[in-house]
């Protein structure tokens, strides 16, 4: 099935509720006052010794991980 150039993405249907769910969610864990959010962008598992494994590449290359920001 092909789709015309002027198709939007399913990301941008239904009025945008995809694009919302970060920042509503963000709005509901404000009444939390002991709460950081940790966004994950890198690939993260259990294993390792795998060579894509975000937490692994961080602990071979340094002896200390350390950033704090205030939320």
């Amino acid at each position: 099935m092909e789709y015309p150039p002027s198709s939007l993405p399913i990301l941008f249907r239904h009025n945008g509720h995809r694009n919302n769910m970060g920042p509503d969610a963000e709005e509901l864990l404000k009444e939390f006052e002991n709460l950081c959010t940790l966004r994950v962008r890198m690939p993260i598992s259990s294993d390792l010794s795998n060579p894509r494994n975000f937490i692994a590449k961080l602990f071979s290359l340094y002896n200390k991980v350390l950033n704090i920001r205030r939320c």
